[in-house]
């Protein structure tokens, strides 16, 4: 997956969350840690911890209501077992986002190197830089619907 990068495929793997509990990034991050959409090399105890950690050291907000939770580092050796969970919490979540808009949904990244890692936030903030794929999150799209916009946004 090195050199390659395939968001939606990304997708697939990692799923998407619906009406996550919770009002706090602790609260939203555990139940996401819980989901089951985790790789088995990965505990649900140390994936919480790194989201933590790294939403303690600054805000993973990056406007418009989208955060994009991850660990400070790799956490996978395996390539493979790379994923992109998206998860809509049930309530806006205020996480100190430089437009301080509350947050709607979050694209958790889960990389087996800081190449891919970059690749991947490379590949996301062209697609929230569309109005059009931003109006389309806001309407909570099913996998189906969201894979397609991401296939038409990014295979241009």
């Amino acid at each position: 997956m090195d050199e390659l990068v395939s968001i939606e495929e990304l997708i697939k793997k990692g799923g998407i969350l619906y009406d996550v509990p919770g009002e706090t990034p602790s609260e939203i991050y555990k139940a996401i840690s819980e989901s089951g959409k985790l790789p088995d090399s990965l505990s649900p105890e140390l994936f919480y911890k790194e989201l933590m950690e790294r939403e303690n050291l600054m805000s993973t907000g990056v406007g418009n209501g989208i955060s994009i939770p991850h660990a400070r580092f790799p956490l996978l050796k395996d390539a493979d077992s790379e994923r992109i969970i998206v998860c809509f919490p049930k309530s806006k979540v205020y996480i100190n986002a430089p437009d301080l808009k509350p947050v709607f949904v979050m694209f958790v990244i889960l990389s087996g190197s800081s190449k891919t890692h970059l690749k991947i936030l490379s590949h996301l903030a062209f697609l929230f830089r569309n109005a059009g794929f931003r109006a389309c999150l806001e309407k909570k799209p099913s996998e189906e619907e969201l894979l397609s916009e991401v296939k038409k946004l990014l295979s241009n």
